[in-house]
């Protein structure tokens, strides 16, 4: 049956069947093992009552927070609330820096009767440090036993420090975390996946410990506390790992209820899922002691939950193009199986990709919420590996502080279509790049690839600059005599090869890097020269706001119709054009027909080589 196929394509098959069954197994194959445990030993629930209030262990609350003035009144309503000895319970409220009245909502709520006898302490911090600096900075002077970490927002049911504590009568016991819900889903498919995903956690346990605590609330042995590194993303992953590798057990008790008061955004929940997707590579790199087959299910666990998950994209985009590449091979058995492989894939992706239009049904919502959580997956694991992350936190804010004239729906297409673009075409014209790397070394001295700073994504706020990459198609130090100026037609400081890929656009290919990691996108503005800038905004009304809430682009329109700028003239025909892409965004409609129209001329203009 493969005796047909080359070694390339058989290579190409392989990838594409263990990536597919990875897929398969991460997907479907381990929740289904995991629901089989279950229901062969169920965890049970223990009662508190059974524990006098001579044998509960001190325990204090640390929460820090952010910006927290809508949620933090009720958050300490709540801790008052709890059923636990006042005398073994201390809450410590680290506020973190916040431009906003959390600790001032915060001391309003202690003055609250049914709140004096919270033993409560109000840290205010002048600077934000971050979460991480935070707890590293706390946690070791707190003298308790066991320390619990809450978020501001999460509302904890009555008994949950009465249930947590009667786990911690077992010595091996290093943590106990709890499920977590939300008042109010922001959709059908978010509501499912948090469902799926506390059972889950259920069958996680019952194969030796849950992979990581929600950071709603989970509580541990304060002895069992090492510094976290500062550029930690999820803490509530790191550090109850940490403490199974120090051979203590966790423990997932369904009756400890964390209720999620807040329903964010879904550009907000877009960017929290794109952090937690960062934290979810992060943990895979430091945590890899964990796989050691002596740590059993928690080591199965956590290759098929969180392995797995961090490179789920790229398992996905694998499967994908493998399916392409197989459905075009000569074998017609191994081309049709793949052919319909390919169009099962594309249907999903379309399914979740036109969602806002197609009808209200929950199989839809899953759809969507799934695949735009691989986006982001994606965009988390391509920061990661860009060195975009941190250990800073802010929270989701209620409400959009930065509006955007687009719908989510456009934002998050167009975002989609940048990165699967962008990966296909470096893959697709790898083999040229050398090519043209070769090329540009005997046309003359000098490096293959120039870097240059440019004005990226701006709102009302602030204004980013990234480094924008393209070949080489100038002498080197062409701008050393006269600084910053424009090129000109026939300008002498371009290369012979140079002028012929400014022709053909092939100097821009490099910039499919900058797509890709998200500083620019396939078509948007000419992404302009800082040092440029300030001339340009004098001379052009509204030159700066061609950028606002919109990427820079490697072509657009003001890029095929008027090519590079010599004028000032120049530059406010294209400051037109801008806008007038930009007012395209705000219709799903428009940016689809308008953006079909760009490729299509842009196109033309490489193939006519009708570039400057």
């Amino acid at each position: 049956m493969f005796e047909s196929l080359t070694t390339f394509e058989i290579i190409i098959l392989t990838m594409t069947m263990l990536s597919g069954f990875l897929v398969v197994y991460s997907h479907v194959i381990f929740p289904i093992f995991l629901k089989i445990q279950c229901r062969k030993n169920s965890q049970g629930t223990v009662a508190p009552a059974l524990m006098s209030d001579r044998n509960l262990p001190s325990i204090t609350i640390l929460i820090p927070a952010y910006n927290e003035e809508y949620f933090i009144a009720d958050k300490i309503i709540n801790l008052a609330a709890l059923e636990y000895p006042s005398d073994k319970l201390n809450v410590i409220i680290y506020c973190d820096g916040s431009t906003d009245h959390t600790a001032l909502m915060a001391q309003a709520a202690m003055d609250i009767e049914s709140c004096h006898n919270l033993n409560m302490t109000l840290i205010e911090e002048t600077n934000n440090i971050g979460k991480i600096a935070a707890l590293n900075k706390i946690i070791p002077t707190i003298k308790t036993d066991i320390v619990a970490l809450s978020d501001v927002s999460a509302l904890l049911s009555m008994d949950a420090l009465l249930i947590a504590a009667k786990h911690f009568e077992a010595s091996q016991i290093g943590f106990v975390g709890g499920t977590y819900d939300f008042a109010d889903y922001a959709s059908a498919g978010e509501e499912i996946y948090w469902r799926y995903q506390r059972n889950v956690k259920k069958g996680e346990a019952v194969l030796g410990a849950p992979i990581g605590c929600h950071g709603a609330f989970y509580i541990f042995r304060k002895e069992l506390f090492r510094t976290l590194p500062a550029d930690t993303v999820n803490d509530d992953f790191i550090l109850p790992m940490e403490i199974l590798g120090q051979g203590y057990k966790g423990i997932y008790e369904p009756e400890i209820v964390a209720l999620e008061l807040e329903q964010v955004e879904t550009n907000q929940d877009f960017k929290r899922r794109i952090r937690i997707a960062m934290g979810n590579v992060q943990q895979v790199f430091r945590l890899l002691h964990i796989l050691h087959p002596k740590h059993r299910g928690v080591a199965m666990s956590f290759f098929s939950g969180k392995v797995l998950r961090a490179f789920m994209p790229i398992l996905l985009m694998v499967a994908l193009l493998g399916s392409f590449i197989l459905m075009h091979v000569d074998n017609i058995y191994i081309a049709g199986f793949f052919g319909m492989i390919f169009v099962a894939q594309i249907m999903v992706y379309m399914l979740a990709l036109l969602k806002p239009i197609l009808p209200q049904y929950k199989i839809f919502d899953v759809i969507h919420y799934l695949v735009s959580g691989h986006v982001a997956g994606l965009f988390g694991l391509v920061r990661y590996a860009t060195g975009q992350h941190n250990g800073r936190w802010e929270r989701a804010v209620l409400g959009n502080t930065d509006a955007h004239y687009s719908p989510m729906i456009v934002r998050f297409s167009k975002r989609t279509f940048d990165i699967l673009s962008a990966i296909g075409g470096l893959i697709v014209l790898a083999p040229l790049f050398p090519i043209l790397a070769l090329l540009i070394k005997l046309d003359g001295a000098g490096p293959v690839i120039f870097k240059q700073k440019r004005v990226g994504l701006s709102n009302s706020n602030f204004t980013s600059f990234f480094w924008m990459y393209k070949f080489r198609t100038m002498v080197v130090d062409a701008e050393k005599m006269t600084g910053a100026v424009w090129a000109k037609k026939d300008d002498p400081r371009i290369t012979r090869m140079g002028k012929f890929m400014r022709k053909t656009r092939l100097d821009e290919l490099p910039q499919l890097w900058n797509v890709l990691i998200g500083d620019m996108s396939l078509i948007g503005p000419r992404p302009e020269r800082p040092e440029l800038y300030g001339k340009l905004e004098k001379a052009v009304p509204f030159f700066a706001e061609r950028n606002f809430g919109v990427r820079p682009g490697i072509t657009g329109p003001a890029q095929i119709h008027n090519g590079y700028d010599e004028t000032i003239e120049d530059v406010r025909n294209k400051a037109a054009y801008d806008h007038s892409y930009a007012l395209s965004l705000s219709s799903f409609k428009n940016w689809i027909r308008g953006d079909a129209l760009i490729f299509y001329q842009t196109i033309g203009v490489v193939v006519g080589r009708r570039g400057q």
